[in-house]
C-alpha cells in the first residue's frame, strides 16, 4: 500500500512539473504577489481565512494549495518530506502564501522571476534544516 502511495506522489509531483507548470509558467513573482497580497491581511473568523471572492485571490490560493500538498509527500522508508525534510508537521497555504510575499518583498531582484521558483526558494529560507533547533 505504502509503494502505491509513493508512485501516486510521484506521479502527481511529475504532472505539476511537467504537464501543469507550463500553465503558470508566464506568472512572474510580482504577478503573483500582486495575486496574493491581499490573502496575507485578510479577516480571521474561528480560525479560518475569509478571502475576496475573485478571480486573483482563487488564483493564489490554487497555487499554493497545490504547493501546500506537494509539501506534504513523504518518502515512504523514512517518512520525512521529500522537497523540505525539516519542515514543521503541519502548515496551511496561507502560511506558505505569507512566507513567499515576505520572501518577495525582501528580495525584489527576484519578482521577474518565476513564481514557483521564488516560492520555492522562500519556504527553503524558512523550512531550512538550520532553521530547525
Amino acid at each position: 500500500m505504502k509503494s502505491v502511495r509513493f508512485c501516486g506522489a510521484l506521479l502527481l509531483v511529475f504532472t505539476i512539473l511537467v504537464v501543469a507548470r507550463p500553465i503558470n509558467a508566464e506568472a512572474t513573482t510580482q504577478e503573483m504577489v500582486s495575486a496574493c497580497r491581499s490573502i496575507t491581511t485578510e479577516n480571521m473568523a474561528n480560525g479560518e481565512v475569509l478571502l475576496k471572492q475573485d478571480f486573483d485571490t482563487g488564483h493564489c490560493w490554487g497555487a499554493f494549495e497545490v504547493l501546500n500538498k506537494m509539501l506534504g509527500l513523504t518518502d515512504a522508508k523514512t517518512g520525512k518530506a521529500i522537497l523540505f525534510p525539516c519542515q514543521p508537521d503541519h502548515h496551511r497555504a496561507a502560511q506558505l502564501i505569507v512566507i513567499f510575499v515576505k520572501y518577495a518583498d525582501k528580495h525584489p531582484e527576484k519578482l521577474a522571476d518565476d513564481y514557483f521558483e521564488s516560492a520555492l526558494d522562500a519556504i527553503g529560507e524558512v523550512f531550512s534544516c538550520k532553521n530547525t533547533p
